[in-house]
């Protein structure tokens, strides 16, 4: 993932990848980028996707609501991915949420209506297909 940038006029809009595993981060990209969803590089970190956001908005986003890194003995499973999650539903960008957390869709709809999850026992083409049904009903090809 060595010569990948965050964002470029050339591919954006594109899919934002946050997930904080670098092997499954690193498998995301690549699949992305061959089913043509023009990932942009990784965040690891919810605040870095944050920021992201502040530069340009994706089309997509596939995000783990738990980087176990970024939380804080105190706050909950997810609470930070859900945060995010809301966010981005403001901001338009469709979500697939890619977790090995039990998560319904139907506990996120409050936070973003057209959500999908995927377990992370599923294979990664999942995640392309979910955002494939995701870029029809969006009409973006």
């Amino acid at each position: 993932m060595s010569n990948r940038s965050c964002i470029s006029q050339d591919d954006a809009p594109g899919t934002l990848v946050v997930e904080d595993n670098a092997l499954i981060a690193a498998e995301l990209f690549d699949v992305l980028e061959d089913a043509g969803l023009r990932p942009y590089e990784p965040c690891t970190r919810y605040l870095e996707a944050m920021r992201m956001l502040t530069r340009a908005v994706p089309a997509f986003c596939v995000l783990d609501l738990d980087l176990s890194e970024a939380r804080a003995w105190h706050q909950t499973v997810g609470s930070e991915g859900r945060k995010l999650l809301s966010v981005l539903a403001l901001h338009g960008c469709r979500t697939v949420v890619y977790s090995g957390s039990v998560i319904s869709g139907n506990e996120l709809r409050e936070f973003d209506a057209n959500v999908e999850v995927v377990r992370k026992t599923e294979p990664v083409e999942e995640v392309v297909l979910a955002l494939k049904r995701m870029e029809r009903e969006a009409g973006r090809r």
